[in-house]
């Protein structure tokens, strides 16, 4: 009966030794991969941002935090893993208390329609709403708020409508999403508190008197896919107003009048980081 044991043990033992050793000749042969974690302007809690993973095996995400924001997904698959991952994390905004909305019948998607007349600080508004797509901000929806200081929003919203943000006089700083596409009439009229915005080249249309008594705003970059700009959609001979076009390819719509009181314009613009390559070249 002994001697049975001592067996069993010893095959045991050797099972498990060439056990190991199959393991180690087979990991030995897989290679290992680069996964980088991209917070997107996150706090990182705990865990690795960037990790180095053998071939088939999962990545262990980090935990992160951003202020005003929920943490929706990463940007793709982290298990698994069978080459070289570059995965950036996806925030929701938490949409701030008092903004209205309005959803067609039996569409996936929304639209801004209105604000509470108490809203003040800065005011983030979310990709979705129930669960449905935020496309737009119709006219006038957030007129007047002078309580308001910024305005964040995630990229989706296709459309800002007419007046949609006149009147705010303490808006600061608002960071429109590279989806937008038109800017209506008077959008940001007399905004006089307005430092900073970026028009991101998606946009085609700006509207009429879209900036008019923004006089704080002291310049803009306009996107390269400008197609309209109506009049006096600028009004400050303060304002240095940057253009992607040549002075030969004026947007159409282009009238005399698209800007009063002599800005400073500037054609065939191009970034620094633009320039720093060719010297580099």
């Amino acid at each position: 009966m002994k001697q049975k044991v001592k067996l069993l043990i010893i095959l045991v033992v050797e099972f498990i030794a060439i056990a190991a050793i199959l393991l180690m000749i087979f990991f030995a042969g897989k290679k290992t991969y680069t996964v980088t974690f991209d917070l997107n302007g996150g706090t990182l809690l705990s865990g690795d941002l960037v990790q180095r993973v053998t071939q088939g095996q999962n990545a262990s995400p980090p935990q992160a935090t951003k202020d005003g924001c929920y943490f929706l997904k990463w940007s793709g698959s982290y298990r698994e893993v069978t080459r070289d991952l570059y995965i950036e994390a996806i925030w929701e905004y938490e949409t701030s208390y008092g903004i209205e909305y309005e959803t067609a019948e039996d569409s996936n998607y929304c639209v801004i329609s209105g604000s509470f007349e108490d809203l003040v600080g800065d005011i983030y508004i979310g990709a979705y709403h129930n669960e449905k797509k935020v496309l737009g901000i119709k006219e006038g929806a957030f007129e007047g708020r002078e309580g308001i200081t910024g305005v964040y929003l995630l990229d989706g919203i296709l459309t800002i409508g007419n007046d949609a943000f006149a009147g705010c006089t303490s808006l600061q700083k608002i960071e429109l999403p590279s989806t937008l596409t038109k800017l209506g009439a008077r959008a940001f009229k007399d905004c006089v508190s307005l430092t900073e915005i970026t028009l991101y080249e998606e946009l085609q249309s700006i509207g009429t008197q879209a900036f008019s008594g923004c006089v704080s705003l002291t310049e803009i970059v306009l996107p390269l896919k400008l197609k309209t700009i109506g009049s006096k959609a600028f009004d400050q001979s303060i304002l240095t107003i940057y253009s992607y076009l040549e002075e030969t390819e004026k947007p159409f719509g282009w009238v005399s009048d698209w800007c009063v009181n002599n800005p400073t314009l500037v054609w065939g613009y191009v970034v620094e980081e633009e320039n720093e390559e060719k010297e580099e070249e």
